[in-house]
């Protein structure tokens, strides 16, 4: 409910938007529009619409990640969860591809939320971005590249690797992607 509060019913203040939603979806689980189930990390009511979701911690993390991009002004365009386009050339499958806009600048996000471990994969993302910087084609749209890391856990990062910007799981640093816009995107 509180993800739907910054998606859908958002109003531009916290507290009424998450009344709102959580009256909204109150009525369509009375109605058996949607079902439910109690969350036992935030004891939040999880709607969905046929089979109980799994991985849900996960999932939440990743939908969370997007409803706050979302209220932080990010003009959302395009969003692919689980990309798989990238499997084959690089034998990664990222959890978020999405295209964006802040700050009148144009972008492509490749995002991994990692609730256990540190962000992985990172000789597979630079070689993306080494990819893209000898123009290699690759089925990412042609804008800026932004690596994003949403986990707990501090990322190593050895050489002439990549790294991407860690957000904590909890979101409290998030607004850091928004200072990246104000300077424009590396």
């Amino acid at each position: 409910s509180s993800i739907a509060s910054r998606l859908v019913y958002w109003t531009g203040n916290e507290k009424s938007s998450l009344i709102i939603a959580q009256k909204r979806l109150k009525v369509l689980f009375k109605e058996k529009e949607v079902k439910r189930l109690r969350d036992n990390i935030t004891n939040e009511y999880v709607y969905y619409l046929h089979k109980a979701p799994t991985k849900i911690n996960h999932r939440l993390k990743i939908a969370d990640f997007i409803s706050r991009l979302n209220r932080l002004g990010f003009e959302l365009q395009n969003i692919e969860l689980e990309y798989s386009e990238l499997q084959e050339s690089y034998n990664i499958r990222p959890d978020i591809m999405l295209e964006a806009k802040f700050n009148n600048i144009s972008f492509v996000a490749l995002v991994e939320v990692d609730l256990t471990k540190p962000f992985s994969n990172i000789i597979a993302y630079t070689e993306i971005v080494k990819d893209r910087k000898n123009k290699v084609k690759q089925p990412l749209p042609n804008k800026p590249l932004l690596l994003i890391s949403v986990s707990d856990i501090p990322i190593k990062r050895t050489g002439e690797q990549v790294k991407p910007v860690q957000i904590k799981t909890d979101f409290s640093d998030i607004i850091k992607l928004t200072y990246l816009f104000m300077n424009k995107v590396n």
